[in-house]
């Protein structure tokens, strides 16, 4: 894929919610006394076809980059849901459908069960922080390094974050390992109770919408601040250069901005960004024209830059409303239109690069470059940076 365009549809996912109820509702009778029908599944694989044509970022690349048939696959499917005998095996057709794409954020939000009385006292048992989905469930320990003679394991209040310790090379050469295992605030529970404390929450407290963001902002920089210390730690050990260990790290959400930065010797700038015409775009757009023009009231900032970025979210906004039909892709295989806007934005910004600390005191300060949400640090006196994936 072109490095110069990520292609996200909406927040890196595409979630597509199925809605044949009859297929999902309990059976007032025994399954060997019904029979199974496939319409419903064949409607739902319609409506997939529908919201994929008009919201995922990707189908283009399926067809450009990937070179995949998409009429084959689509005669493929609804041939096996026609052949389908269970409710089971339709959801694996359809899960195999989306395997074909290859995209770890393509897939579906499968309706849960109720959850019973029992488990709903559970939750009103559970932490604060438990109740807000913080969990090292998804944080993955990594390579095991400790077997080899050369590698020893350095301690320190931040390890519980960030594991790792030192790898000799040679007698003048030494390797700080870290272990990044999520880079998702979610997945460091340990931060999270840290941030409460220090904000004085009880664990019975009600936290709404506002709290929450608090909350994760907070762990968010908590984190970065710890994999700072911890960078310097060894450091001090003697590491000559680091290595960060992402193996099976399972991605994360924005907060992917902080760590690198946090680490690097040179300034990163953002890559240029294509978005998916739609009318959430039209709405997240005119929210980051609205910051814009709120800071340019106000005459705070370079007035330039913030001109500069009202007129790029103006056209941004103009261009997500000119909607392209993909439906026929699946078809006759080819595309006529692309609903995809590119070369107008950077990645969740509007300029490549801000140093750290800039525009201190916008509204739109994210909106100009979103990684200054985070309070990370810069400098180019930094070792070596290595990544493992």
């Amino acid at each position: 894929m072109n490095k110069s365009l990520r292609l996200f549809s909406l927040i890196l996912a595409l979630i597509l919610s199925l809605w044949a109820t009859n297929n999902f509702a309990a059976q007032p009778t025994a399954p060997h006394t019904q029979a199974f029908d496939p319409a419903p599944w064949q409607q739902d694989f319609t409506q997939l076809l529908a919201a994929m044509s008009e919201h995922y970022a990707n189908l283009e690349w399926a067809i450009k980059g990937r070179h995949m048939d998409l009429v084959k696959l689509r005669e493929q499917t609804q041939a096996e849901l026609s052949q389908a005998h269970s409710d089971a095996q339709a959801r694996a057709i359809f899960e195999h459908f989306l395997a074909a794409f290859g995209d770890g954020h393509l897939q579906i939000r499968w309706p849960r069960t109720a959850v019973t009385g029992s488990r709903q006292q559970d939750n009103e048992h559970q932490d604060l922080c438990q109740r807000l989905g913080y969990s090292s469930v998804d944080n993955h320990p990594g390579l095991n390094l400790s077997a080899l003679p050369q590698f020893t394991a350095v301690a320190g209040k931040d390890a519980v974050f960030f594991p790792g310790g030192l790898l000799e090379i040679s007698a003048h050469r030494k390797v700080g390992v870290i272990r990044i295992g999520l880079f998702a605030e979610s997945g460091f529970p340990q931060a999270c109770e840290h941030v409460i404390r220090t904000l004085a929450l009880s664990n019975a407290a009600t936290c709404n919408a506002d709290c929450q963001d608090r909350i994760q902002q907070q762990v968010a920089d908590f984190l970065t601040a710890a994999l700072g210390r911890r960078a310097k730690v060894l450091r001090q050990a003697g590491a000559t250069s680091l290595l960060v260990d992402i193996t099976d790290n399972g991605g994360g959400d924005n907060w992917d901005e902080a760590p690198p930065r946090e680490l690097s010797a040179i300034p990163l700038r953002e890559s240029r960004y294509a978005f998916v015409k739609s009318e959430h775009w039209t709405k997240d757009l005119k929210e980051r024209l609205a910051d814009v023009d709120t800071d340019l009231a106000q005459h705070r900032g370079p007035r330039q830059v913030l001109i500069a970025a009202r007129a790029h979210l103006l056209q941004a906004i103009d261009k997500s409303q000119h909607l392209c039909d993909r439906s026929s892709v699946w078809i006759t295989g080819t595309l006529h239109c692309s609903q995809l806007v590119k070369n107008l934005l950077y990645t969740d910004a509007l300029v490549p690069y801000a140093r750290a600390g800039s525009y201190a005191g916008l509204v739109s300060r994210a909106v100009l470059y979103d990684p200054l949400r985070y309070d990370y640090t810069e400098s180019p006196d930094r070792p070596p940076l290595y990544v493992v994936v």
